[in-house]
Parts: structure tokens; sequence; C-alpha cells
């Protein structure tokens, strides 16, 4: 299964899917392959279609050692207003 074929993400199709909040964290970690905007997209995407919580997140980005850089974008796409 790959983040396209959830409709997750449209623009790539080798993103293993391992659950989405790790996928996140996996986008963001290989940003430089897949690219910023992607990784953006998804979190987005996955916020918005409530696939995953911030605090599912916000853990596997920890896990990850991606919570520092992802930190300002789930901020901004879970601020209300």
């Amino acid at each position: 299964m790959t983040a396209s074929s959830i409709g997750l993400v449209d623009a790539v199709d080798d993103v293993p899917i391992f659950g989405i909040a790790k996928t996140i964290a996996y986008l963001f970690r290989h940003r430089r392959i897949f690219g910023i905007n992607v990784a953006v997209a998804g979190l987005r995407e996955a916020l918005r279609k409530r696939k995953a919580t911030p605090a599912q997140i916000a853990k596997y980005a920890s896990i990850a050692r991606m919570w520092k850089t992802m930190e300002p974008y789930v901020s901004v796409l879970t601020r209300d207003g």
C-alpha cells in the first residue's frame, strides 16, 4: 500500500504506508527526496481528514527525530481560526 493509493498524497507513488502518522514523519525525514511541499500536503490532508491526531504525529515525529522540523507546521495547521 502506498500513500497515493489511499488518497493521502497524489504526487508520489513510492511512499510506503506504515500508519498515517508514521508516514507523515517519514515524508518529513526524507523531504529532500520527496520535497517539502509533498510532506506539508500530506500533513495537511492527514489533519484535515482526521486520519491522524496531532499527538500521534508528534509521537512518531519524536521517534524519527523530526519533531523540531515538524512542530511549526503542526502548530500552524492545528491553530484555531
